[in-house]
């Protein structure tokens, strides 16, 4: 003979507690850390602009040109590779591209500017790999 025996329990609540709230972190207040002996050095990330950029001397914004008079030049950059230069129509168009290591360049004579505005900036490659470009420059060919 088999007995059983089950026992009959109620059920139970059961209580679940939820973690504390972490604490908020404190908050010091930093100072620098600064020996009284070593001077403060500033750190230059970026060069200045005036440093970094070419600026176009000749031709001057809005200037005058006779196409044969006309010449490139602009402010050197330091660390420069090489510039490009590049003129442009005034619908954007590439006219005229060309490469130099100098801050001057003639327009080839087999380059026909006829008479109207065109643009044209400087592209400075620098020793580290960066590009620095100028602002571009308006001139106008008198016919």
């Amino acid at each position: 003979m088999t007995v059983t025996i089950g026992l009959l329990r109620e059920p139970q609540k059961l209580l679940v507690t939820a973690p504390p709230p972490p604490s908020a972190p404190m908050i010091a207040k930093a100072e620098p850390l600064t020996s009284r002996n070593t001077p403060l050095h500033e750190i230059l990330r970026k060069p200045k602009l005036s440093e970094a950029r070419p600026v176009i001397l000749s031709p001057r914004q809005d200037s005058i040109v006779v196409r044969e008079n006309l010449e490139f030049n602009w402010k050197p950059v330091s660390r420069s590779r090489y510039y490009e230069i590049s003129v442009v129509t005034s619908d954007g168009d590439l006219l005229w591209e060309d490469q130099t290591e100098k801050s001057v360049l003639h327009l080839p004579s087999e380059v026909v500017l006829k008479r109207g505005s065109y643009f044209v900036w400087i592209t400075a490659y620098l020793s580290d790999g960066r590009v620095a470009r100028s602002s571009p420059v308006r001139f106008v060919v008198k016919g």
